[in-house]
Order: structure tokens, then sequence, then C-alpha cells
């Protein structure tokens, strides 16, 4: 899960950056649409299934409950990250892209430089079409790549 959504000694819960924008955004932009999921949830058992729990409340249920908040924010993050990715990938398609990405050797790039990189020659190839996609993207990867002594040719 990318080591961002991490439990550390039982107490500690770090989320990543990310994640709380994801949350953030929900909450600005598609509060009718989790209040819509919820009411659903409601009426599909959700209210029989809380009433149940409440009258047999124990503490390894309060441990489930936490690794049910954990698995819920793992999907989030799963999710996003996966939907952070189609979109990059998108963009390339659109800018013609995805054959170069191809003929480059990226097991020497992190793909998180990939993603960044390809984000960026979208952008500045929607605001300025006249830019080669092909040329930015190769100034972009040079920009974020370090290499390292262990995987350098010589």
């Amino acid at each position: 899960m990318n080591n961002k959504l991490v439990e550390e000694h039982d107490t500690q819960l770090v989320l990543s950056y990310e994640l709380l924008c994801l949350l953030r955004w929900l909450i600005e932009h598609d509060a009718n649409k989790l209040k819509k999921m919820v009411s659903k949830a409601v009426e599909n058992g959700l209210y029989e299934h809380i009433r149940l729990l409440d009258k047999k409340s124990s503490h390894h249920d309060q441990e489930d409950m936490q690794d049910n908040i954990l698995d819920f924010l793992a999907l989030l993050e799963t999710s996003l990250l996966d939907c952070m990715s189609e979109h990059v990938t998108h963009k390339a398609r659109s800018t013609n892209l995805l054959a170069t990405v191809e003929q480059l050797d990226t097991t020497l790039c992190d793909p998180e430089i990939m993603m960044s990189s390809l984000e960026k020659v979208a952008t500045s190839t929607n605001k300025n079409p006249e830019l080669n996609p092909q040329e930015l993207l190769y100034k972009e990867l040079l920009k974020r790549w370090k290499p390292e002594k262990k995987s350098a040719l010589n």
C-alpha cells in the first residue's frame, strides 16, 4: 500500500498527503454524494447491523472497528493512486506520449518520477499546444532523474 498508510505501535496512524487531500475534496465537493451513499447503506441494512452491534459491544469489536477504519483508508488510498495513474496515462495517451514511454528503460526511473513528468508535460502541452511533448518529456525526466552509482552503466 505504498507505505503511506502505516500503523505504528497500535497508537499512531500516518495518512499520506494525497489521502488527506482526497478526504478534503470529498467533503468540499461531494458531500451530497457521500450523504446519498450513507443513506443507501442505512436503507440496505446498516441500521439493523449497527443496532445489533450496540447490544453486543465488546473490546474485540472495537479492535475490529479499528481494523475496518484502516481497511477503508487503505481502499481509499489504493483507489486514489490507481485513479491518479489512470489519469496520467490518459493524459499521456492524449498527447501521444505512450509510445515514447514504451521506448524508455523505465527500470532506471522511479514510477513517481515518470508520472510527475508525464503530468507536467500534459499540463504544459495543454497550455502551449505548439510545444513538442516528446522533447518536454525527455527534459522533465532528465531534470528529475537521480541515477544511483550502482545502476550507472560504464
